[in-house]
């Protein structure tokens, strides 16, 4: 399991072939991270890290087969089978214009314009047009620049506009 300020970037599903290649689960938006001549991290325990340098890189999107420096066989790579790569929270790339990391968003309150707070973020749905939060299992605010307005990340507070029928009349 990771710690607190490691963020899973890739998943070890299995080893691959007989020369310690791994095939790889990617879990960022930044698969570059996995190209030849970088670095990654993986989690073995609870107390121990190790970190490999990439030596070759194949394949697109979710799934990647890695060769690591030093993972020579069979043995080796079925050692870090189930192993997550991680980097630190200080490592993460910057989320692009208007993005954030949805394990940011989680906690984060809801408050609208008129100053009403609604909950806190418990879950982010992905998958359609927009991202839409999930505002203590009860509401569903969609992330659209008319709608949420603000997200402080140092006081954890996303700001929305109460557009008409979004909210129940109760709140």
């Amino acid at each position: 399991m990771l710690k607190d300020n490691e963020v899973a970037i890739g998943r070890v599903a299995r080893p691959f072939g007989i020369k310690g290649d791994i095939k790889l689960t990617v879990m960022t938006d930044f698969p570059e991270r996995f190209d030849a001549g970088n670095t990654v991290s993986f989690r073995i325990d609870a107390d121990t890290v190790k970190r490999y340098e990439i030596e070759r890189c194949e394949g697109t999107g979710a799934g990647l087969t890695l060769h690591l420096k030093g993972i020579d066989d069979r043995n080796a790579s079925e050692a870090l089978a189930g192993k997550y790569a991680f980097v630190t929270e200080d490592e993460l790339m910057p989320p692009g214009d208007g993005a954030e990391y949805i394990f940011r968003l989680i906690g984060m309150q809801v408050v609208t314009t008129d100053g009403r707070a609604l909950g806190s973020i418990t879950d982010v749905l992905q998958g359609g047009a927009n991202d839409v939060y999930v505002v203590e299992g009860k509401l569903c605010i969609p992330k659209i620049p008319e709608c949420v307005l603000d997200i402080d990340r140092e006081k954890r507070v996303v700001t929305i506009f109460p557009m008409k029928g979004l909210l129940p009349d109760a709140l």
